[in-house]
């Protein structure tokens, strides 16, 4: 009994002494001011080009009172790291990197969150259809890459092709010169940047690469393999591209290696640049030629933010891609990593404040993006891509007619659609 009340007394002092405790503490000062309010942390997983500066990262916590940490991965470590974490129903990150091609694959999967983005910010980026699924938009396009196209004047003359017809002309011409042996570059490897090259070529010649229905548009590719067949048969294409990575083919334009590319857009704010030029002065960008005139479209291949359906921090994560959708932001994001922003406000801001100091079509042609899926990048796109870049690769090493590449890719696309 004595131990017990001895016990009660401990309890009833330890009781006292917490009150009192709890009475002697000082209420906390009310803070004023989104920007002093310490609303918590995000976690944001990009490749090393895309992660935003110590800078860009304090003026969002100043602003929104929100610490975003970023981690850098490469772009295939993301996709696996990503897929890994949303299988097990959890986030990689909240905010996380989402390539164009990957974004009907994950959202069929349901692992990204619908985003809320402003009419303007919509309306002012080209490339948000692609990011787009059944009328919700799953991603905010943030690091800009579409297709250009560039001509090396002292190959091939000043003239401008208008038309595929005008462009062969003048580039048979500058063989049967010998300014050049194989005029065109052209990926045509077993890789990705053959499936969007020859998209491209399809696309920009023809208004449509896929039907309403997700089928394939047989007159259009049999078209774009026409196309290559005439120039790979008259020497405009070095064969050898088809064992070649798509990457060289590329650097093929600023290397001296060739008079016509269709390639990045980040290219043209680098070819004056003697450090990554060795034809400085040569090379300028034009608009894509078509089939009866200049092309009406090009082709984006855009990289963009997206939010896991996973996240628990869901409301700051969103806060995140609404600064990042801001067009002063993207300015900073182009000066401090040279990337091609993809509000079209910012790119106009860049150019002309003489940030971008030789913009060649680069406003022009980004005004031209279109979408060459009418019901959003397909879930099934790895799969159908490279399906595409083996066939297009066979009939490059001339192990298919033109008839049979067509049909090849054909039936594989439509062999896709449910």
């Amino acid at each position: 009994m004595k131990k017990f009340t001895k016990f009660l007394s401990v309890l009833l002092i330890a009781t006292l002494l917490v009150a009192c405790g709890k009475q002697e503490a000082p209420a906390p000062k009310e803070e004023s001011g989104d920007a002093s309010k310490d609303k918590g942390e995000i976690t944001v997983l990009v490749p090393e080009w895309g992660a935003p500066s110590d800078e860009m990262l304090a003026k969002f916590k100043e602003e929104t009172g929100i610490t975003a940490n970023v981690e850098t991965q490469g772009w295939d470590e993301i996709k696996q790291k990503v897929g890994i974490a949303s299988a097990g129903n959890t986030a990689a990150a909240d905010v996380f990197e989402v390539d164009w091609s990957w974004v009907g694959e994950f959202v069929a999967a349901g692992w990204l969150e619908k985003l809320d983005l402003s009419d303007e910010v919509k309306n002012d980026i080209a490339s948000i259809p692609y990011f787009t699924v059944e009328g919700n938009v799953y991603s905010l396009p943030f690091i800009n890459d579409y297709r250009i196209a560039y001509l090396n004047t002292q190959m091939a003359g000043d003239k401008v092709p208008a038309t595929y017809d005008e462009l062969n002309e003048i580039l048979l011409q500058a063989k049967k010169d010998g300014k050049v042996e194989y005029p065109i570059l052209f990926p045509l490897n077993a890789e990705e940047k053959t499936s969007t090259s020859f998209m491209t070529l399809v696309f920009t010649r023809n208004g449509v690469f896929l039907n309403d229905d997700n089928t394939a548009n047989e007159a259009a590719i049999r078209d774009g393999f026409e196309t290559l067949d005439y120039q790979l048969k008259n020497g405009l294409i070095d064969p050898n591209e088809a064992s070649r990575p798509g990457v060289e083919t590329f650097k093929g334009i600023v290397n001296g290696e060739g008079a016509f590319l269709i390639g990045p857009s980040g290219y043209v704010n680098k070819l004056d640049d003697p450090e990554f030029s060795k034809v400085v002065g040569q090379v300028k960008s034009i608009m894509l030629p078509g089939k009866d005139g200049v092309s009406p479209n090009t082709l984006a291949f855009t990289e963009a933010l997206g939010v896991s359906a996973f996240s628990k921090n869901k409301e700051d994560a969103m806060k995140f891609i609404e600064f990042m959708s801001r067009d002063d932001v993207q300015e900073q994001f182009h000066k401090e990593k040279k990337v091609v922003p993809t509000r079209v406000k910012a790119l106009s801001a860049l150019i002309e404040d003489g940030t971008i100091a030789n913009p060649g079509t680069l406003l022009d042609q980004a005004k031209t993006i279109a979408n060459p899926f009418p019901n959003g990048v397909p879930s099934y796109y790895t799969e159908m891509s490279t399906s595409m870049f083996n066939i297009v690769n066979e009939f490059a090493l001339g192990k298919l007619s033109v008839d049979e590449a067509t049909e090849k890719l054909v039936t594989s696309i439509n062999s896709f659609v449910k």
